[in-house]
């Protein structure tokens, strides 16, 4: 049972590998200051450029 899993889950790893090439990560960013602030803002920022 426990090979199955592990087995699912590297499938899994590997096809979700493929799909990445073809399409940037989505990544969603949450903070209860609201999306316009600092933080969240420059964390956007970050990201966007890749630094």
């Amino acid at each position: 049972m426990k090979k199955n899993i592990i087995a699912g889950l590297v499938l899994t790893l590997i096809a979700g590998s493929a799909f990445a090439a073809e399409r940037p990560m989505r990544i969603l960013i949450v903070n209860d200051d609201g999306c316009e602030s600092v933080g969240t803002t420059s964390l956007h920022d970050r990201l966007r450029d890749g630094r």
